[in-house]
């Protein structure tokens, strides 16, 4: 009689063990995907912008498309004008064409340019233009501009989604990245998450180092950081664009074929006259600014090169930060048609500040090198490193620029991995451009991606392995 109680009660204190291990381990599991997130952060004009007032994209705005960035800005470079033209055949696209070339090209009042436009002190012409909200928006350009990370994020959802919540983190591009590692750090406190890998491109690499840099309880969050061809140190693109301004559209439209020119003769003939009355406006925007070439980049050799500015022939040595400052403060694009210093460049040494963390001993460090990071660099790709300059009725003219093949063609090795030494760190991508990863990164950058994810993510914690155990036995 005893051995059958006892038997009895054996078999209830098993059945009590599965059953508490199995709602333990669901439990545990579903306790950590709650608190535990990959974010991803776009690029600059990569995330997705909708009107916050009426639920409409703005950028892009073409939710009814499937049209992929990919389609239109192929990694081996240059731009698809054959999948422009035809979705310029799209009516939805021609709707759009006509807002913007309306009132003799100064647009309509909702033409995508002048909902975009940024006011003269930086801030956003429609305030309700933001980033679309993950867990809010259900239309496509939650991601991205054009489906930009789109292939990025399914590609880590299904890696990663049993553990993980995986979302997009868009954000508006045109605004200081210090505020939107602000909201970063506000969502994240907002969703509750204990355990993070950011993963960014480009622009979303200053919004995460930005991130990290504001305390020691955000970096002791982000379990794993992966970096996409980021420029912390500035890219030469920056700089280029903004030396280039007046030649922008004529040289762009220099480099497409007279059959093109031809087939969109009406948009090509006011192109440029869109570019002046709205684009400009958006140029306002902050983050171009605070990508132009930094100190660092300028003064420190990297790998056996050494980007840098030529001033009539001679590589100009600045003696210190201050010195660059003054030399982009002395551009004609620093500066308001009044003469006021624009507000991105009011601050900038406090911005280029802004992605380091001052150790004890003074010294000051890039934040990504206080968490654990992979820095991805994609390789092989032509680039600018070295500017020139030239004297010209007394005024510095940006005149030439010499290339390099060490980077993606928009943002150099030295600045992808912020003068990393540890190859350990570093992930070589030969062969793709900037956009690459995006574009396919399923083909380029996956593989890799899940080594070093994996590398670095927890196993479960002590208490669900100790069911585990029983449960496995």
């Amino acid at each position: 009689m005893k051995r059958k109680i006892l038997l009895i009660v054996l078999i209830v204190v098993i059945s009590l063990v599965v059953a508490f291990g199995t709602f333990a381990g669901t439990t545990y599991a579903l306790y950590t995907k709650e608190k535990k997130a990959v974010i991803i952060l776009p690029g600059l004009f990569a995330s997705g912008l909708y009107d916050s007032e009426t639920g409409k994209a703005v950028w892009d705005p073409f939710e009814d498309l499937d049209v992929y960035y990919g389609d239109i800005m192929p990694p081996e470079g240059g731009i698809n004008f054959g999948k422009i033209a035809a979705l310029l055949l799209e009516e939805s696209v021609a709707d759009e064409v006509k807002k913007i070339m309306a009132n003799q090209n100064y647009g309509e009042e909702d033409s995508l340019l002048n909902l975009m436009a940024v006011n003269e002190d930086g801030t956003p012409a429609v305030p309700s233009v933001v980033g679309v909200p993950w867990y809010e928006y259900e239309g496509r350009i939650k991601y991205g501009a054009i489906n930009a990370q789109k292939q990025m994020y399914f590609s880590i959802y299904e890696k990663y989604k049993d553990d993980y919540n995986v979302e997009i983190f868009n954000y508006d591009f045109r605004r200081d990245n210090r505020y939107t590692a602000e909201l970063l750090e506000d969502y994240i406190n907002q969703k509750g998450y204990k355990e993070i890998i950011l993963v960014s491109h480009s622009n979303g690499g200053h919004v995460a180092a930005i991130y990290l840099a504001r305390s020691q309880a955000n970096r002791d969050k982000v379990k794993k950081y992966i970096s996409y061809n980021a420029p912390y140190l500035g890219s030469f693109s920056a700089i280029r664009i903004l030396e280039n301004l007046d030649t922008m559209i004529p040289d762009m439209v220099a480099g497409i074929p007279d059959f093109w020119k031809k087939a969109l003769k009406n948009i090509f003939n006011n192109l440029e006259d869109v570019f002046n009355k709205q684009f400009m406006k958006i140029l306002n925007m902050w983050t171009v600014y605070h990508l132009l070439p930094n100190y660092e980049l300028l003064t420190n050799e990297y790998d056996g090169e050494q980007a840098a500015y030529y001033f009539d022939g001679e590589r100009k040595i600045f003696e210190n930060e201050q010195e660059l400052y003054e030399f982009y403060c002395s551009r004609p694009w620093a500066r308001h048609e009044n003469g006021e210093l624009k507000p991105a460049m009011i601050d900038w040494l406090d911005y280029i500040d802004s992605l380091k963390v001052t150790l004890p001993s003074g010294e000051k460090v890039y934040s990504p090198t206080l968490v654990d990071t992979t820095y991805f660099a994609g390789m092989d790709c032509e680039g600018p490193n070295k500017v020139y300059f030239e004297t010209k009725d007394d005024a510095l003219v940006m005149t030439d620029a010499q290339t390099t093949t060490k980077g993606d063609g928009t943002v150099l090795l030295t600045s992808a991995v912020a003068f990393e030494e540890d190859l350990s760190k570093i992930t070589f991508w030969h062969g793709v451009n900037h956009v690459g990863v995006n574009t396919y990164f399923e083909e380029y950058c996956q593989e890799d991606t899940y080594a070093a994810i994996d590398k670095s993510i927890d196993k479960p914690s002590w208490y669900y392995s100790m069911w585990f155990k029983i449960l496995k036995k």
